[in-house]
């Protein structure tokens, strides 16, 4: 569940760029490689915390 909205949400924002800005990529493989990490920071934290 919580990978099909990430994998959306990658898609939606790849999408979203290649339309707005083709020469940003730079920026968005740190912003992308920021998010996961973030997200894979929140939802492993958040699993620990729930068992």
């Amino acid at each position: 569940m919580g990978w099909l909205k990430v994998v959306c949400g990658l898609v939606t924002t790849v999408l979203g760029l290649l339309l707005i800005w083709p020469r940003g990529w730079f920026t968005f493989n740190i912003l992308l490689f920021n998010g996961i990490l973030i997200w894979f920071k929140d939802d492993f934290l958040g699993f620990k915390g729930r068992h």
